[in-house]
């Protein structure tokens, strides 16, 4: 080693060194206020808003002390080179799995077969905090496994689980998707409320929310999210403290706009939401609330006289006013530790009110449902088998329910979490084109074209089952006045494909159609069913076509792709040699109508690609077959233009 070195012009005599603006680090010169070694002033990083201010992060570098060098114990030998670590402890090594860190955090590593464990343990007394909040558990927990459908990691913290990670393998690569779960989705929860000081207002105004119970005590709610097995406490932290309280799993606050932290703690047993409250009490299920949201609450006053029984499952009995139902805290409690009574009570409400507008939760789903997403496909055709008409009540049930939760996300401005609850109806349903299509509006409303792309190639070869509700969705869509340029000519792009491809699936055209990503827009394949044939034109035919009012396609080879068709046909043409080309005029009505970005022959060896000059003309997708039956006589005036904009003319090389 040569301790001559002096940094500052050490660095420059080295130019492979990848960072090269040390000139703006400003090290100071020798000596400097008797230091020995080099010195350099405090750093301090460009401002960024947090926590409601605008703040810094500064400092500098510091070598480490004589001390800790010699603390540190050699690699060993017995550790994997994967496994290898500067801040792993090798002085205390353990047997079975187990790292040690020198920051007195814990490693416990397991393996079987196609699945990895792995335990961390936090130092006893560490602090879990984040930007956004703080996690009482320093104990994670994260398996890894492959299974039939891909590659997994599994996430939890204190026994609740995070998320789950899963990459599946495609025909172009791999689609990486993310699920949160209890603790993940609690938290996002926790965040979004803690930027209102009125707690209930912002749960009942919270999509994901699908039950909301008010609990004894000042701003105390316990939560059951859409599609979630368990229940969570929200309550405002009463007073700072520097350690979370005892009980609470987190406490979380939005780092930009919370104006107070959220506790947050899952519920372990579903009959502790009862505890303190009178036997003699009602709890009271009001599915009136705003949005639909079922809302329970407790109460001393029982139901009003005339009010009729119900008895549901459990032989559990209510008393119904004909707007809520009346539960009796005694009844409920005879239900016991084995069961989740509020939740009875929630279900019972919504089944007895018929107001269900989001998906069930798993526990709640039917046997056909669990059994589709579980793979289980014996016992889902034993259930077929034994109840077709019950069994397709269910599923039918199930679809439409969650395409009205999905919708009521993708309303919100809730991309991903749409996008998630309709992978979860493709898991039991399959890719239908409902589910599918929605997902291509919701990846487009969310920037992503070519996600949006990839969802419609995967929808499954059928029509629609309600093609007059989802046109009137898109329709509905489409005149929003607040759509930016680029997602307006995308969804009218994808509205275009679904049409093509319902009336495709339908019989009612010919051909196929596909979608491709084309850049920032989304484009619409088309493969001709019939010969790309027509009538070849004559010259004094072309002139009187305008690629700024016709439909024109034109061959995908060089000599016509670096032409200028900016002005008319003729005039591009004049520059290709004379009986090079031919223009034809297609007699081809689907093509004409829905001007699909490409066009290839039916053996696919011809490829058209659309001038795009076209000014698009406004209408109502969904209105091919009402159009075509409507224009049967060209004579009337209103069918003159759609007539006009139907003629598709083809310029093609001749070989």
């Amino acid at each position: 080693m040569k301790r001559s070195n002096w940094f500052p012009e050490w660095v420059r005599e080295h130019k492979e060194l990848k960072f090269k603006h040390w000139a703006n680090v400003g090290f100071f010169p020798r000596n400097h206020k008797g230091a020995k070694t080099e010195a350099m002033p405090i750093l301090y990083s460009r401002p960024y808003p947090a926590m409601g201010a605008e703040r810094i992060l500064s400092g500098g570098v510091s070598l480490a002390p004589k001390q800790l060098l010699k603390e540190r114990h050699a690699l060993s030998s017995q550790t994997s080179a994967v496994l290898r670590r500067s801040s792993i402890d090798y002085k205390n090594m353990v047997s079975g799995g187990e790292l040690r860190a020198l920051s007195g955090a814990r490693y416990q590593l397991s393996a079987a077969g196609q699945r990895a464990d792995l335990t961390a343990k936090a130092k006893t007394g560490a602090k879990m905090r984040t930007r956004t909040g703080e996690l009482a558990s320093g104990n994670f927990q994260r398996a890894m496994f492959r299974d039939h459908s891909g590659f997994n990691v599994e996430a939890s913290a204190g026994g609740q689980p995070i998320g789950n990670l899963k990459i599946v393998r495609t025909r172009n690569g791999f689609d990486i998707g993310w699920r949160g779960r209890q603790l993940d989705s609690g938290h996002s929860l926790a965040q979004r409320v803690s930027r209102s000081r009125n707690l209930e207002q912002a749960l009942l105004a919270d999509g994901e929310v699908d039950v909301m119970v008010r609990l004894a005590g000042k701003e105390r709610f316990a939560v059951k999210l859409r599609e979630s097995e368990s229940w969570l406490l929200l309550s405002p932290e009463e007073a700072p403290s520097v350690s979370i309280a005892k009980g609470v799993d987190a406490r979380v606050s939005d780092p930009q706009t919370g104006v107070r932290n959220i506790e947050l703690a899952s519920v372990k047993d579903p009959a502790a939401l009862l505890s303190g409250a009178k036997p003699e009490g009602f709890l009271v299920a009001d599915a009136g609330s705003p949005g639909g949201k079922l809302v329970l609450r407790l109460e001393a006053r029982g139901p009003p006289p005339g009010s009729q029984k119900v008895v549901h499952e459990g032989n559990v009995p209510s008393w119904s006013d004909g707007k809520k139902l009346y539960f009796t805290v005694a009844d409920l409690q005879a239900v016991g530790t084995q069961g989740d009574a509020v939740g009875l009570a929630a279900r019972a409400a919504r089944i007895q009110t018929k107001q269900i507008q989001v998906p069930l939760s798993p526990r709640e789903e039917s046997a056909v449902v669990r059994g589709l997403r579980g793979n289980e496909y014996r016992e889902v055709a034993r259930t077929l088998a034994a109840e077709p008409k019950l069994a397709a009540k269910e599923l039918t049930e199930h679809l439409k329910l969650g395409l009205t939760a999905s919708d009521g996300l993708a309303a919100e401005g809730r991309h991903a979490a749409a996008i998630e609850r309709l992978d979860r109806l493709i898991e039991v349903h399959g890719p239908l084109p409902e589910i599918t299509l929605r997902k291509g509006i919701a990846q487009i409303e969310a920037g992503k074209p070519r996600r949006a792309a990839e969802a419609l190639q995967a929808s499954a070869g059928r029509p629609l089952r309600d093609r007059n509700a989802f046109f009137d969705e898109i329709n509905a869509r489409l005149k929003r006045a607040d759509l930016r340029p680029a997602e307006r000519e995308n969804l009218s792009r994808l509205a275009e494909y679904a049409e093509m491809h319902d009336l495709q699936h339908r019989k009612v055209i010919e051909g196929s159609v596909t979608s491709a990503p084309n850049g920032d827009q989304l484009a619409v394949h088309y493969k001709a069913g019939q010969p790309l044939g027509g009538k070849p034109l004559a010259d004094a035919e072309r002139a009187g076509i305008n690629p700024k009012v016709d439909t024109i396609y034109i061959q995908d080879r060089p000599g016509l792709n670096n032409l200028d068709w900016g002005i008319s046909l003729g005039h591009a043409l004049r520059e290709m040699p004379a009986g090079q080309v031919s223009v034809l005029r297609l007699q081809n009505v689907a093509i004409g109508h829905f001007r699909p970005d490409v066009v290839f022959s039916p053996d696919g060896a011809v490829k058209l690609h659309h001038l795009g000059k076209v000014k698009p003309v406004p209408r109502s997708h969904g209105s091919y077959e009402q159009a075509n039956d409507r224009c049967q006589n060209p004579s009337q005036p209103e069918c003159q233009e759609e007539r006009r904009r139907q003629n598709v003319y083809v310029v093609l090389m001749k070989r």
